[in-house]
Formats: structure tokens, C-alpha cells, sequence
């Protein structure tokens, strides 16, 4: 179903972007390129790996670790979303949410994504599909940046700019309630990359 939902997207973003009158300001082009990496692996060896390996367990873990990382960062944001971070306690408690996401995203999209590219990569060596081989290098290297910068990032970033001693290296001033009222819009962390946050986004920019 991820699968079928992901090529309907990108459909979706190609018609949308050919076809319709405002199809630009629709779809700008920095939500193509995001979307084209966030799909890109299911679009090219998606469906090769799935027919080949659908038993193979690293493959499994790939998918799990994508799907769960992706559905904690969404979840963490709406709930940051309701914190008021003029109130102590609730600001505590966004630094806690927040600490604890990052260091689940750094494990399952940055540490462990890495190594089961490797297993897998390792897996297609032995078994010499090279074509598949070559698209993954492509794929892990685009996906891992997407990573890096559009889910890791983000919680770091954060955590930097309202952790405890944020007053003392002089990052953010807490009693600044314009700043804090744009972090409880964030949420504290990145918009998931889902195709409705990320047409609000390349709205709002145009």
C-alpha cells in the first residue's frame, strides 16, 4: 500500500505540475526535488527488492525503521505543537519530547539506516545484481541526506536553540514570546515530509 501510495503521489505531483494553470506555485520546484528523493526508493528499487527479497530480513528492518521513525517524528510534532513553551513545565517537557526524538531519529535514520544499507547492499554483492547495486548507491546516498537535514537536523537544531543552557550561550532569548510562539507552530521539530505539509510549505514560500 506504501508502495502504490508513493507512485500515486509522484503522479499526482507530475500532473499537477504539468497540467494545472498554477501548477508552479502549486507544486514549486523545491517540493519536486524533496518528494522526488523521499519516493526515490520506491520508485526505482522498490519493487525489484520486494520481488526478490520480500524474505529477507534486513529488507524488513529498512522498512520498519523508515515507516516507525517517520510516524514518532509526526507524532512528537502534533503533540509539541499543544505545549505552551512560555510555561516551565511545559517547556520541560518539550526539551524532553524533543531529546528523546532525536536521539530515536539519529538511531533509525542516521546509525542503524546506514548499516542495514550496507547489509543489503553486501546481500546484492554476493548475489551479483550490480544494476541494483549501482541504483542503490544513488538512492542511499539521496536518502541519507534527506535524512540528515529533513529529520535529524531539525530535533538537533532544537535542541541547541531551547535546550537548558540556550540563555547562557545566548541562542534564544526564552522571554522573547514572538520566538517561542513560532516554535509551538513548528512543534519543535521538522514538518514530516508528507505531501499535504509539504504543498503548505511551498504555498507559503510563494
Amino acid at each position: 500500500s506504501e508502495m502504490g501510495w508513493e507512485m500515486s503521489d509522484m503522479a499526482d505531483i507530475v500532473i499537477t505540475r504539468s497540467t494545472a494553470v498554477d501548477g508552479k506555485e502549486r507544486v514549486p520546484d523545491t517540493l519536486v526535488m524533496i518528494m522526488s528523493i523521499h519516493h526515490s526508493m520506491t520508485l526505482t528499487l522498490g519493487l525489484p527488492l520486494v520481488m526478490k527479497y520480500r524474505q529477507l530480513r534486513t529488507l524488513h528492518l529498512l522498512t520498519f525503521n523508515l515507516q516507525w521513525a517517520a510516524a514518532l517524528a509526526i507524532s512528537a510534532n502534533e503533540y509539541c505543537k499543544t505545549l505552551d513553551l512560555k510555561n516551565q513545565k511545559q517547556l520541560w517537557t518539550f526539551r524532553i519530547v524533543n531529546g528523546i526524538s532525536f536521539g530515536i531519529m539519529a538511531w533509525m535514520r542516521g546509525i542503524y539506516w546506514l548499516f542495514l544499507c550496507g547489509k543489503l547492499h553486501m546481500r546484492l554483492y554476493e548475489d551479483e545484481e550490480y544494476t541494483m547495486m549501482c541504483v542503490g548507491v544513488v538512492i542511499y546516498t539521496l536518502i541519507t541526506g534527506f535524512n540528515v537535514m529533513l529529520c535529524i537536523y531539525p530535533f538537533g537544531k532544537k535542541m541547541l536553540k531551547f535546550g537548558p543552557r540556550s540563555k547562557e550561550m545566548g541562542l534564544v532569548a526564552m522571554d522573547d514570546g514572538e520566538e517561542l510562539e513560532d516554535t509551538k507552530k513548528e512543534g519543535g521539530v521538522h514538518p514530516s515530509p508528507s505531501n499535504n505539509s509539504l504543498m503548505e510549505k511551498g504555498d507559503t514560500d510563494n
